[in-house]
């Protein structure tokens, strides 16, 4: 193909845009709404989780603030030095009690309370005693100024392979924000007539329809914002039923991925239009064995019958995997998303995949410890363990769900194999399971190294498949540098 004679690109200085990452969450929805890209290093890393904007719908009482709010909390316990805010206008929100949603050091209450401690410092929890729908939206307006301002102090380098410079992609550390919920906040301006009209005259009329003008107009400068000001945003909503005049009229869903006679209530026209992810809840149901106890009690301790809920998502838009795939997390109604547990319920529930057994005791394929869901709880803050559930249900979670013409990686692996393959290219286990499963920056902080180094299930298969090689250290030793730039053996 000959060279176009003229770049009129070159004379109006556009050029591609950055696509910032998602940010890694540790939940289920990291595989689910994820895609992978490449690293520097020859890495491949897994870019999902939280978008620049999300959405989580549900009918009321389905989880929708646990998973959101759990999800920003796990962001803030992941990504050192991002600050964030959570503002709620339903008023059930307890600012101590969030900050201990992170989901890391479970084997270390004194390193997770040190933690918590420290996102407390990291966000805000704000209310309707602080303003409206407006006020909120202004607020993330200034922040994102105060950000630009200072954009040389927060700038940071990731691991992401930047197509244009081939070098590795930067970015600012992450500001996140939850509005918790977008359904239930008010703009003030649309009430104003109240003040001067009874509820009951004709005025007073068109106040929800303003109001509903007024989120659209909010929700529309989001994506434009949060892409400016790199300000990660997710907002819950409410779904309910539409009101049908003619009951043989053509049904038409809101979106393709949606139900029959659902939509979205008091988000603004918008809404579903312009977050780039959007997770419905649709149903629960009680984690409960045949006795109607906790189907996975705690060792030590007690648990309540209905402590562990299973929520069955779907995935209903996303711009970064397909749309229409099923996502279901078990939650606890005191600790938040179990992406842990929910990875081994997962795995029992296919076949035992990856667990070498029977149906009441077994093994993961790369641990000797007996597992059985009576003792699960307590293995699972096993680090060791923990990583293994996670990078079994990852596989197994893409084999049946995702979509590909030829894997590039084995992802149809006999997994039972897995290990002994790893050894061969002499790689030894213990390696693999104290890796890192989610990515993050590299900063003055991070260069002393005290993070091991990051893996993905992709780079695991990859390294069997003599697709990748990378150097692997004890787990805290490692230096961030070898994470962006590993070296050749």
């Amino acid at each position: 193909m000959s060279a176009t004679p003229f770049n009129v690109f070159s004379q109006v200085q556009m050029e591609d845009t950055n696509n910032l990452p998602h940010l890694n969450t540790g939940t289920p929805y990291d595989i689910s709404m994820g895609a992978y890209r490449p690293g520097v290093g020859g890495s491949m890393i897994l870019d999902g989780g939280f978008a620049l904007t999300n959405g989580i719908a549900a009918r009321e009482n389905r989880g929708k603030s646990t998973q959101m709010n759990g999800m920003i909390m796990r962001v803030l316990g992941r990504y050192r030095h991002t600050q964030g805010n959570i503002h709620d206008t339903e008023g059930s929100q307890r600012k101590t009690r969030l900050a201990k949603l992170h989901g890391m050091c479970l084997n270390d209450p004194v390193a997770a309370a040190a933690l918590s401690a420290d996102i407390e410092q990291r966000f805000f929890l704000t209310g309707n005693e602080h303003g409206d729908l407006d006020w909120y939206n202004d607020k993330l307006k200034e922040i994102g100024a105060a950000r630009l301002k200072h954009r040389k102090e927060l700038e940071v380098e990731t691991p992401f392979l930047d197509p244009k410079t081939l070098k590795p992609m930067r970015m600012l550390v992450p500001f996140i924000s939850g509005l918790d919920s977008l359904t239930k906040g008010t703009v003030d301006s649309a009430y104003a007539v109240l003040d001067e009209f009874a509820s009951g005259d004709k005025k007073t009329q068109t106040v929800f329809m303003k109001e509903g003008l007024a989120k659209t107009k909010i929700v529309n400068q989001w994506p434009r914002m949060c892409a400016l000001n790199q300000i990660y945003l997710g907002a819950t909503v409410h779904v309910g039923d539409k009101m049908m005049d003619d009951p043989y009229a053509p049904k038409i869903r809101d979106l393709p991925m949606m139900r029959h006679g659902e939509k979205i209530m008091g988000a603004g026209g918008a809404f579903l239009y312009l977050v780039s992810n959007l997770v419905e809840l649709r149903d629960t149901e009680i984690v409960m064995d045949s006795k109607k106890e906790a189907k996975y009690p705690f060792k030590h301790g007690s648990v309540g019958a209905a402590e562990f809920v299973r929520t069955f998502g779907v995935i209903t838009r996303c711009k970064n995997a397909p749309a229409g795939t099923k996502c279901d997390v078990i939650s606890s109604q005191v600790e938040g998303i179990l992406p842990e547990l929910t990875g081994y319920d997962y795995l029992v529930d296919h076949d035992n995949y990856g667990l070498i057994g029977n149906d009441r005791s077994h093994k993961t394929v790369f641990t000797e410890a007996s597992l059985n869901r009576h003792n699960i709880q307590d293995k699972l803050t096993d680090p060791k363990i923990a990583r293994a559930i996670e990078l079994l249900y990852q596989i197994c979670y893409i084999y049946n769900n995702w979509t590909w013409r030829d894997f590039p990686v084995p992802f149809d692996i006999d997994i039972t194999t897995l290990p002994d393959l790893l050894q061969k290219k002499s790689y030894a286990i213990d390696d693999i399971l104290t890796s890192r499963g989610y990515w993050t920056y590299r900063d003055e902080f991070t260069k002393a190294g005290d993070l091991p180094p990051y893996m993905s299930a992709y780079d695991v298969l990859a390294i069997i498949a003599g697709r990748y090689t990378p150097v692997l250290y004890p787990a805290r030793t490692v230096p961030s540098a070898d994470v962006i730039s590993p070296k050749k053996k």
